[in-house]
């Protein structure tokens, strides 16, 4: 494989149909935060973590949808597929009966149970508090090192594939305008939804497909959407392993193009849209996978802040209000982008260069054994909390 030397860090996106593009939606995303701050109603726990427990059923759908396809999909199941097949959509093929049973068996149980997390659900089920406590610090682990590095790990890819930036400068661009949306404004979770239902709509007319199926179709329907996501992108993997684009044998050659030695397959699919899509399509690609990234991301920083504070802080401090909760939050989210930044070379060299599969191999080895408990929390009446909580 032979690469000019700086040809890999040369922007692609310098039309001006393209930019106008990116640059909309950029404004679009920080006009709607600035907007968002000014709102009244901002300045309670349960609206900031839950939304005031008073979304409807189609923008929570949504932001599921829109959550569960984030940049780490486009880039690690492409990646993983250019180097080694079809067989690792084995894993998002099996997601789509867990998700069905979440939404049919398991969520009832939770909303009748009232409760705000998952660990909450297994303090009420086996009663003390090491078990909830020791899935909610899991919880946390999970997300530093699996999702948000992950997340912004891929997106950087995508955007030094696409304008030749550092893969730092592009991490630390998509935090600043992530963290304003997300930080800063009326309700986390409320915003979080919104976001998701348009980044639904704008992924599916991109990819030709309606949103109306989710609506029509029921929950079946959209995880089929999802399915069908997935074949999209293994096909652009399958594309570029017929051309010298993503594979890189001397350690020296990947240093110059992708900026690791141990191997290139992550800009599988950002290699095929920068190089083939054209003009302005090009850019609103881009926009997409910006879209997904900071739906993940605004997704995960809400999520990780409603567990360390709910349960976590306030068993540190029981008698804690509304403000102080509510600040420990936001910090907590600062906290968690520096771990998350100061992981990313581990997972840019881990599992052979290979993103999905650095995040299975985590996720194997941890879920297990918490999809078990909460089963048999379920269906098995004499599973007691010393059980569970040496099963875990």
């Amino acid at each position: 494989m032979e690469v000019e030397e700086g040809s890999s860090h040369a922007s692609v996106i310098d039309n001006p149909a393209d930019i106008a593009v990116i640059a909309g939606y950029f404004l679009l995303v920080i006009g709607v935060g600035l907007w968002s701050m000014c709102r009244t109603n901002r300045g309670t726990v349960g609206g900031y973590f839950l939304a005031g427990r008073n979304m409807g059923w189609f923008p929570v759908g949504a932001s599921l949808f829109a959550s569960n396809i984030g940049s780490g999909h486009f880039v690690g199941l492409a990646g993983t597929g250019a180097a080694s097949g079809l067989a690792v959509a084995g894993f998002e093929w099996n997601a789509l009966f867990v998700v069905l049973l979440l939404g049919w068996l398991f969520v009832p149980v939770y909303l009748t149970a009232g409760v705000i997390t998952m660990p909450q659900y297994l303090r009420k089920r086996f009663g003390g508090k090491r078990i909830r406590l020791y899935l909610s610090i899991l919880s946390l682990f999970l997300y530093i090192f699996t999702k948000i590095s992950v997340d912004m790990f891929s997106g950087a890819v995508f955007i030094q594939q696409a304008l030749g930036w550092n893969i730092y400068a592009s991490v630390i661009a998509l935090l600043i305008i992530t963290m304003i949306y997300t930080v800063t404004g009326e309700d986390g979770e409320r915003k979080q939804k919104r976001r998701d239902w348009k980044a639904m709509g704008l992924t599916a007319w991109l990819s030709g497909r309606s949103p109306g199926l989710g609506v029509r179709g029921g929950l079946a329907a959209l995880m089929y959407t999802d399915t069908v996501q997935t074949f999209v992108i293994l096909a652009g993997a399958f594309v570029l392993m017929g051309y010298d684009e993503v594979a890189c044998v001397v350690p020296e050659v990947c240093e110059r193009v992708c900026g690791t030695e141990v191997g290139c397959s992550n800009i599988a699919y950002p290699r095929l849209v920068v190089k083939l899509m054209p003009n302005g399509l090009r850019g609103l690609m881009l926009a997409v996978m910006l879209a997904a990234l900071m739906s993940s991301l605004a997704s995960i920083f809400n999520s990780s802040s409603t567990l360390f504070t709910m349960d976590i802080y306030t068993r540190l401090r029981p008698g804690a209000g509304d403000r102080e909760l509510l600040l420990v939050g936001r910090v907590w989210v600062l906290f968690i982008v520096g771990v998350s930044v100061a992981w990313l070379p581990v997972v840019q060299a881990a599992q052979g260069g290979q993103l999905f599969d650095y995040i299975q191999a985590i996720s194997s080895y941890l879920a297990p054994p918490v999809s078990a408990v909460f089963v048999l929390a379920l269906f098995v009446p004499r599973v007691n909390e010393p059980g569970a909580f040496w099963g875990l």
